[in-house]
């Protein structure tokens, strides 16, 4: 089973949604002469987007307590520096800020 076709993972979609839809207006309200323009970046990082299949199941199958292995973590942190790494929006946004990364 996928995350894709549980609830948290609806949640977690629609979440994503209304934050976008929360900056889209946010960045507009902001626009004007009188007030600093807002640039807003919406990173959404997804398990099953992790390419390495056994990586991907085993991330899916982690339960959603806030008691995990060091083994856990340590694959948690290293997926999670790859998608950001694969990130269009965290890419652009390392270069609007001036990364050299």
């Amino acid at each position: 089973m996928t995350t894709g076709s549980t609830p948290m993972a609806n949640y977690s979609f629609e979440s994503a949604q209304f934050l976008r839809e929360y900056c889209d207006q946010l960045e507009k309200e902001r626009g004007g002469a009188e007030m600093k323009k807002v640039k807003t970046y919406v990173i959404h990082l997804r398990f099953d987007s992790v390419k390495d299949a056994q990586t991907r199941q085993y991330l899916q199958g982690l339960g959603t307590n806030f008691h995990l292995s060091r083994d856990a973590v340590d694959k948690l942190r290293t997926a999670s520096g790859q998608l950001l790494r694969e990130s269009e929006t965290f890419q652009q946004l390392l270069t609007d800020l001036g990364s050299s990364r």
